[in-house]
């Protein structure tokens, strides 16, 4: 596109607030397209199409098998993500309990402090790497989604723009290989 990013870095919620408040352009982070989120930003076309999972200890992946088998349970997820909305959309017994980020997530669950908790189906092999075979997935994923750009509203160049890179990334298999090469998948359409 020509442009050089300005990075900048901070909580999901933040991220949220501070594109809202047009304290930058754009948010790059597997924002998921949802009827709410589109009244307020302006969405880039989607470049992964995943969903969520259901995370355990692998100790506790007999117990808990899936979305029914949460009530009553502490179950973790990040703050202001769509993987909250689900737990308390999908499982109102249960204690949520919110995260400034992903990294805490699997420190409580080995630790007991809570009994699952709810991810990008995206991390789950980096998950079960990263834990040496502690924190596993169970049951099958929660649902889809579509990830993209979001900007804020009134972006319509800019929104074309990133299309277009978008589109010449997915025409030459660019983005399929990124996607092949951080997820060991082609998540790059439905």
């Amino acid at each position: 596109m020509g442009l050089k990013p300005d990075f900048q870095l901070g909580t999901w919620d933040g991220l949220l607030a501070g594109l809202q408040a047009q304290r930058f352009d754009v948010m790059v982070d597997q924002v998921n397209i949802s009827e709410a989120r589109s009244k307020v930003y302006d969405f880039s076309e989607p470049y992964t199409y995943a969903g969520q999972q259901l995370m355990v200890r692998k100790d506790r992946q007999a117990e808990i098998k899936g979305p029914n088998d949460l009530a009553g349970k502490r179950i973790g997820a990040v703050l202001g993500t769509n993987h909250e909305k689900w737990v308390r959309d999908n499982v109102p017994n249960a204690e949520v309990r919110t995260y400034g980020d992903d990294s805490h997530l699997n420190f409580d669950l080995i630790g007991g402090r809570i009994d699952a908790f709810v991810t990008d189906i995206l991390v789950v092999g980096f998950i079960t790497r990263q834990t040496g075979g502690q924190v596993v997935a169970t049951g099958s994923p929660l649902g889809s989604q579509r990830s993209a750009f979001a900007l804020h509203k009134g972006s319509p160049e800019l929104v074309g723009a990133i299309d277009e890179a978008l589109e010449s990334l997915r025409a030459d298999g660019t983005l399929k290989q990124i996607s092949e090469k951080g997820f060991q998948i082609d998540v790059t359409h439905p």
